[in-house]
């Protein structure tokens, strides 16, 4: 079976599409694709468990393979680059929100929960809840609706940050 994955339409990069198997829309983030070169790549759905991979057959040269590293090389600064843009963005972003919202004691979220606010923040009617690395400084920020629809910021770090509610047993 074929799935009609558009290869050649899409630029190296990280994309997400329509999953041909499933029909999971792109804004479910179930659908991924990365593409390393027109003659490299792979999707994959998170949803229905779709893999299709796809790659030349044919052994590169030391040529090729030298010129495909360095290629993958820029590749991966550039993506670190933007990715760091991103995060940076946020950041300022998520410092802004932070200013201009107000400490929450109540919340129709936190009633439904049973949990008090522990340090978050609300914001228009929006529980902010903020996203900070081991020293404390503040990245991006997880919003929680009324309804409990959860977010976080675009491009916002999350890896190795967190929210402590309370303090760790045997601290000050």
């Amino acid at each position: 079976m074929t799935h009609p994955i558009p290869w050649h339409e899409l630029e190296p990069g990280d994309h997400r599409i329509c999953c041909p198997a499933c029909g999971t829309k792109p804004r479910k983030k179930d659908m991924g694709v990365t593409i390393l070169s027109h003659d490299h790549g792979i999707a994959h759905c998170f949803k229905c468990g779709l893999i299709v991979s796809k790659r030349d057959e044919r052994e590169l040269s030391d040529t090729e393979r030298k010129a495909y590293k360095r290629r993958m090389d820029a590749l991966r600064k550039q993506h670190d680059a933007e990715q760091r843009e991103r995060q940076a963005q946020a950041a300022a972003e998520a410092g802004l929100r932070w200013l201009a919202s107000a400490p929450v004691l109540d919340h129709p979220y936190l009633t439904a929960k049973g949990v008090k606010a522990h340090g978050l923040r609300v914001l228009d009617g929006v529980l902010l809840v903020p996203v900070r690395d081991s020293n404390g400084v503040l990245h991006s920020l997880q919003t929680i609706d009324r309804s409990g629809d959860k977010r976080f910021l675009f491009g916002g770090r999350v890896k190795g940050c967190y929210h402590s509610i309370g303090r760790p047993s045997g601290s000050s």
